[in-house]
């Protein structure tokens, strides 16, 4: 187990009890402490000095936030990975470590696979509604045979109305613009420094591609 303790000059100060100068840290775990105000790149160069990888910073975000300070600090037997998360996870930092290599950096790529079949869906539905009505009137009878059989046609016809309504209804369904719009809302909030780029949509292949801060991803 590895101790680093704080330094009387508010910075991460060497307190080792490894047996070598440069320990595989994979399997070792740390309890750490540090004062108030100690950067992020001086709690990493103590780890890299302690366990022998190099670090590199991928852009000058990164390294912008690699000076952020610290508040008080106490971390008890977790793994370098978990000590990583901690210091760099939680301020929106990205990391890999891989072959004793530290790569730092401010934006992440990821890919996510959007289970979901290329197509534009489109219902259309109507009805048809008939009113009818039908009234009957007698006039007045007069005499001789023809007038009453003219006024019977008459009746006849003025007594049979009908009204026709048709009602027609459409829903369409646009996913992905749907889901760029929701993509695009998520990443870019009002009080967001960084505004991430416009995602990378393929709808063929069903993938969504998001550059992005951490925790915006």
């Amino acid at each position: 187990m590895n101790f680093i303790k704080p330094s009387i000059c508010s910075a991460i100060l060497v307190a080792m009890l490894s047996t070598s100068s440069f320990a595989d840290c994979s399997y070792e775990l740390f309890s750490i402490s540090s004062a108030k105000d100690t950067k992020i790149i001086d709690f990493v160069d103590q780890l890299s000095d302690e366990c022998g990888f190099s670090i590199i910073v991928s852009d000058p975000n990164a390294e912008k936030f690699l000076n952020t300070k610290l508040n008080k600090t106490n971390l008890k037997n977790l793994t370098i990975n978990e000590v990583l998360d901690i210091v760099l996870k939680e301020n929106n930092l990205s990391y890999t470590l891989e072959n004793n290599l530290l790569k730092i950096s401010y934006l992440s790529t990821k890919v996510f696979e959007i289970d979901y079949i290329l197509s534009q869906r489109k219902s259309e539905g109507s009805t048809d509604v008939t009113l009818s009505s039908s009234s009957s009137a007698q006039g007045a009878m007069t005499s001789g045979s023809n007038n009453n059989s003219a006024n019977e046609d008459q009746n006849s016809g003025a007594g049979d109305s009908q009204t026709g309504i048709k009602i027609e209804s459409t829903d369409e369904v646009k996913f992905w613009e749907e889901l760029d719009s929701e993509f695009q809302s998520i990443l870019n909030r009002p009080h967001d420094v960084y505004k991430a780029q416009k995602p990378d949509i393929n709808r063929n292949a069903g993938l969504v591609t998001v550059t992005a801060t951490t925790r915006k991803i």
